[in-house]
């Protein structure tokens, strides 16, 4: 009985003293807010801290991916090769190398040291490559349709639906150690409804999926919107 008395007092001070800091918190807000004589919200540049920095490395090579689609591998190898060595030209700014063709199909091949040691010429290398799933579906649904605006007469046509979703998996390759050093999953549906080409619709994904890549390995200035008090 002693000890829920005991209790109960200790609750009864707890509260009080957090009543008491709140209240003196509230106190302290209200003086402070008054001597603010103005209040901007501005733009502000800032650079992002990449999850791994690709800037530590004095040459990149591009490998190739392995791809999985019903779609023509060759436009999504194509794309994958030209949109990375044009984003990192722009971002990283050293050494970007096409790396030689190689089977990327073999088992084990991502986790293999030595053959990526042997990959990379140069030393002080990073590789990057990966494996790309797009899977592509089509369906129909029925839309109705006016001849104009204003036209009370309409009629209903099967219309052709495509979706598209897109699986990447970033892989960056120490060249020295051969080993994985960091690796990245972008994962993203487009469906599209006005039959644009699979190429246009593969190479805007892609462009979607190396820009978030690039994020995490490149610092890159962004703009944020701050407020700023004047006292």
């Amino acid at each position: 009985m002693k000890n829920l008395k005991a209790e109960k007092r200790a609750v009864k001070r707890n509260s009080i003293r957090n009543f008491a800091s709140f209240s003196l918190l509230l106190i302290l807000i209200f003086l402070i807010l008054p001597s603010c004589s103005e209040t901007k919200m501005q733009r502000v540049l800032v650079k992002s801290r990449p999850i791994l920095n690709i800037g530590n490395y004095e040459n990149v090579y591009i490998a190739p991916f392995r791809i999985s689609s019903k779609i023509n591998n060759k436009i999504i190898s194509d794309e994958i090769t030209k949109t990375l060595k044009e984003d990192l030209a722009i971002n990283y700014g050293k050494n970007v190398i096409i790396g030689e063709k190689i089977n990327v199909y073999t088992k084990g091949i991502f986790s293999n040291p030595f053959f990526w040691k042997e990959y990379s010429k140069k030393e002080k290398s990073a590789i990057i490559t990966g494996v790309i799933k797009i899977k592509k579906e089509e369906r129909s649904k029925v839309k109705t349709v006016r001849s104009t605006p204003l036209s009370l007469k309409s009629q209903n046509i099967l219309q052709t639906i495509k979706l598209i979703n897109c699986d990447i998996l970033f892989l960056i390759l120490d060249g020295d150690s051969g080993k994985k050093v960091y690796q990245y999953r972008f994962n993203y549906k487009i469906t599209d409804e006005s039959g644009e080409a699979d190429s246009v619709l593969v190479s805007r994904l892609i462009s979607i999926g190396v820009d978030r890549f690039m994020n995490r390995i490149v610092s890159r200035e962004h703009i944020v919107y701050r407020y700023f008090f004047n006292y």
